[in-house]
């Protein structure tokens, strides 16, 4: 989108546009390895993040977690559900989803 230097209008719609943006700073992070957990909360956090954290992918479907999400950082490699398949109605969110192993 350009931006015009006079343009109070857009200044105002760019700013709208990052007020919302920041306004959603709810991160699903589903990791069975605690340290792994706590290192992704603490970088989350430090960025400003807020991690709901889960060690199972059930436990995060169960708690609806990923309503309203921003992103979401999933563990493939986990016992049970796989994160991947946790994040449901995927091809419907336009939310950035990262995988880990």
């Amino acid at each position: 989108m350009a931006v015009h230097a006079g343009s109070r209008h857009a200044a105002r719609v760019g700013h709208a546009i990052g007020a919302q943006v920041v306004a959603n700073r709810s991160v699903v992070v589903v990791e069975d390895d605690a340290q792994m957990r706590e290192a992704l909360n603490s970088v989350l956090d430090a960025g400003g993040y807020r991690a709901k954290l889960y060690a199972t992918a059930e436990a995060a479907l169960e708690a609806d977690a990923f309503a309203g999400a921003r992103c979401a950082v999933l563990d493939v490699a986990l016992p049970g559900m796989s994160g991947a398949c946790s994040c449901p109605n995927r091809a419907e969110r336009s939310a950035p989803l990262s995988v880990t192993t």
